[in-house]
C-alpha cells in the first residue's frame, strides 16, 4: 500500500575491483585488467599544454581512463559484478564493501619434534602444540574452520604467565 514502510536489506555481492588513483600506472593497470576479463577500456595518456606561433594552441589535459563508455574520476573504482562493468566513487565503495581475506588452501603439519605448521608454503609463526591436534569443522559447507593449538609457554619465556 502507498506510504507503507518497507524494510530492505543488502544482498550479499561479491564484487572484483581496482582503484584508480589518478595515474598513467593505475590507468594502464586497470585497461590491462579489464581487457583480460574480455571488456572494453581505454587509457588517454596527459597532454601538456602548446601554442602554435599564430598564438593558439590548448592548454594541458590530464590522462582520462574509461571503463566502457564511463569515464573513471580519480579516486573511483572499476568494479566487476555479475559480468558487469560498473564505476563507483570511492566514498560509496569504502562504506559499502570491505576486501575479502585470503583463504588458506593447504595447511600441512608436521608433529615430528616440536609441531611445525605449514599454511600455504609459508611457515606459521608460532610453535604449535604438539600433545593437541589440529581440530577443523565444516561451517556451511563453504568454509573450514581450523583450530591451531599453539605453544603459549613460547610466548611467556621471559615474562610470566597472566594465569599463572
Amino acid at each position: 500500500m502507498p506510504g507503507d514502510i518497507t524494510t530492505f536489506r543488502a544482498r550479499q555481492a561479491k564484487v572484483d575491483a581496482m582503484h584508480f588513483y589518478g595515474t598513467a600506472e593505475s590507468g594502464r593497470a586497470i585497461v590491462d585488467w579489464v581487457f583480460r576479463l574480455g571488456g572494453i577500456a581505454e587509457w588517454r595518456d596527459a597532454q601538456p599544454a602548446f601554442q602554435d606561433a599564430d598564438g593558439k594552441g590548448r592548454g594541458s589535459q590530464p590522462g582520462a581512463l574509461y571503463v566502457g563508455a564511463i569515464p573513471v574520476p580519480t579516486r573511483s573504482w572499476a568494479v566487476l559484478s555479475d559480468g558487469q562493468w560498473s564505476v563507483m566513487p570511492d566514498e560509496f565503495f569504502v562504506e559499502y564493501f570491505t576486501a575479502a581475506p585470503d583463504i588458506p588452501r593447504s595447511i600441512i603439519v608436521d608433529y615430528g619434534g616440536v609441531g611445525k605448521l605449514t599454511v600455504d608454503g609459508e611457515e606459521f609463526p608460532y610453535p604449535v602444540s604438539v600433545d593437541h591436534p589440529i581440530q577443523s569443522q565444516a561451517v556451511a559447507g563453504r568454509f573450514t574452520v581450523v583450530t591451531i593449538p599453539v605453544l603459549v609457554e613460547k610466548f611467556y619465556s621471559n615474562a610470566k604467565r597472566p594465569d599463572a
